[in-house]
Formats: structure tokens, C-alpha cells, sequence
């Protein structure tokens, strides 16, 4: 029979303290890094959820001013017709060069007609879309009984081009038309993100009713600017700073400002929705907890992710 010697023995227990005591040190240091790791994030996220707050409110401070401003104007009244060089159309160019992030600037009257101005600056997408010449700066849309006009200008101002072709759309029917007429030519309104039905694009649009006559003038804001805010909140290379509507909809992401550089933004079917949990923690106000990742296929893998969030209001 096999008998232990003394020293046998002490080394034995030696060997197994100084293993239990490795051990409780390796889960301390787990625990404490992972504690510091947590702690570290949420400060992160509440800095960079306050940099979103704010660019969120004075962006929409001076959109509203802008409206309201240019709803003094009398030259958006004038009849629309196919005549790209509309009374307000100098102005309207002025809106767009003040703030360079939005989308377009447009009026729609009581009658359907409605008339728009596209920046298209700095925008490649949009050129595949209009199918506009290379040296276009602005494409002026008008549309009138369901015909569609899209004339192209250059720098100078100059038509260069245009494309007629049919169109059934009635901006009377639009959403940000009926609530601005519904609100009164004193409150600007702004819609929810949704994609734009002539570029696709996801955006809000801000608009505002003219006193009296049912007419309405719109601006359109993209996601793009807001994306590229988003990457540059990022904490780390593989991590995404996005922001979600009430329905777990993600409509502004630093995954998205990445895909920018190659094709327009993500289609709706793209953009994905987020995990049921995400949206009622969010909406509780809770801010951190464990969600399955979603793989890129939409299969779900069987690890987690750590996500932290605070809700924002006013993002749309």
C-alpha cells in the first residue's frame, strides 16, 4: 500500500494553497477589470450620448429658424411651373449652402404642384440616381400633374440638362404635408426617419405651413452627416454607435457612415431591427445588459455582446 511521507504531504498542500490562492487572484483580477472595463464604457457612452444630444438640438434649432425665416418669404407663392428658374430659387440655393448637410429644400402648393432643389455637391450617389450630368451642383425637381422634371444646373447656375418623364406622386398625400397644414403656419414640424421617395435615402424632413393658402415648405435631412458623427464616437474598431427609434428601427449608425465611401445608404431591409430587449431597456431607461449578437446573415450566434444605452430625446 502506497503511504505519503511527510514531505510528500506538504507539498501537496503547498502546491494546492498556492493554487487556490492563484486562482482567487485570477478571478479577482478577472472580476475587478471586468468591473473597471463596465464602468469605463458607461462613462464613454454617457460623453458620447451628450455630444449626440447636443449636435441633435442646435441642428434642430437652426433648421427651425431657417423655416421659419424663410416662410416670410413671399417668392415661394409664385405659380410653379416647368421653368426650373423659379422666383425662389436663389434663396432656396442659399438655404442649402448654409447648412451643406441637408438633403433638399422644396415647396408644395395647394394645387399638387410641388417644386424642389437637390444639392448634389459632394454627393456621388445622387448622381446615379438623377442620372445627372457629371458637372451638376443642383437638380431642381418639379413636378406637375404627375409629370416629373428633373433639370440639372452647374456652379454657375447654368442648365445643363434635363429629363421629363412620368410621375404619380401628390405631395398632398405625404405625411410631412398633411401634419404641417394640420400644426398652422406658426410650428415647425419633423417627421420620423423614413427613406425619401425620390433618392431612397433615409432621412426626417422639417417643414412648416405658410398662413392661409395650404402651402408648405420642406427641407430634407439625411442621415449621412449624422453617421459620420457617429463613426467618429466610436470607442473602439469593433464597436457601432447607432441610434433607434421607439420600434428597435436603427436609422443612424457608425456601420452605416463606413458604407458611405462605396454605395448609398443601407436599403430599409438593410438597416435590421434590434433585439425586443434592447428597445424595452432602452425605453425603461436601464443601461446596460446582455443581448445575442446578430450575425451579418441574421442568424443568431450563441455568445453575447455587452451594449449599453441611453435614450435621446429628440432624435426623431
Amino acid at each position: 500500500m502506497f503511504r505519503m511521507t511527510i514531505k510528500t504531504n506538504i507539498l501537496t498542500i503547498f502546491l494546492g494553497l498556492v493554487g487556490i490562492v492563484a486562482l482567487s487572484l485570477l478571478l479577482s483580477q478577472y472580476y475587478f477589470s471586468k468591473k473597471v472595463a463596465i464602468e469605463s464604457t458607461t462613462k464613454t457612452f454617457g460623453i458620447i450620448s451628450k455630444n449626440i444630444r447636443e449636435y441633435l438640438r442646435k441642428d434642430h434649432e437652426e433648421i427651425e429658424n431657417i423655416l421659419y425665416a424663410k416662410s416670410r418669404y413671399r417668392d415661394i407663392l409664385a405659380p410653379i411651373t416647368f421653368d426650373p428658374f423659379h422666383p425662389a430659387l436663389e434663396s432656396m440655393i442659399q438655404i442649402l449652402q448654409i447648412k451643406n448637410n441637408l438633403h433638399a429644400v422644396y415647396v408644395a402648393h395647394p394645387d399638387g404642384n410641388f417644386y424642389e432643389v437637390v444639392n448634389m455637391r459632394h454627393r456621388k450617389p445622387l448622381y446615379k440616381v438623377f442620372q445627372a450630368p457629371v458637372s451638376t451642383e443642383w437638380t431642381v425637381v418639379t413636378i406637375i400633374d404627375n409629370r416629373q422634371q428633373n433639370a440639372f444646373l452647374d456652379k454657375a447656375f447654368k442648365l445643363i440638362g434635363k429629363k421629363v418623364f412620368p410621375k404619380t406622386y401628390d405631395p398632398r398625400n405625404r405625411p410631412w404635408y398633411k401634419e404641417a397644414v394640420a400644426s398652422g403656419p406658426k410650428r415647425v414640424i419633423d417627421t420620423a426617419p423614413y427613406f425619401f421617395s425620390h433618392t431612397h435615402q433615409r432621412g426626417v424632413t422639417y417643414a412648416i405651413a405658410l398662413e392661409g393658402n395650404g402651402t408648405v415648405l420642406a427641407l430634407d435631412y439625411t442621415m449621412g452627416q449624422l453617421n459620420q458623427l457617429l463613426g467618429l464616437q466610436r470607442p473602439g474598431s469593433h464597436t457601432e454607435v447607432f441610434l433607434a427609434d421607439e420600434n428597435g428601427r436603427k436609422f443612424a449608425s457608425s456601420a452605416f457612415e463606413k458604407q458611405e465611401g462605396l454605395r448609398k445608404e443601407p436599403a430599409e431591409h438593410e438597416t435590421g431591427g434590434l433585439h425586443t430587449a434592447l428597445v424595452q431597456a432602452l425605453l425603461a431607461k436601464k443601461r446596460t445588459g446582455y443581448l445575442p449578437l446578430r450575425r451579418r446573415d441574421d442568424t443568431i450566434s450563441p455568445s453575447s455582446m455587452r451594449w449599453t444605452g441611453i435614450p435621446i430625446s429628440g432624435s426623431g
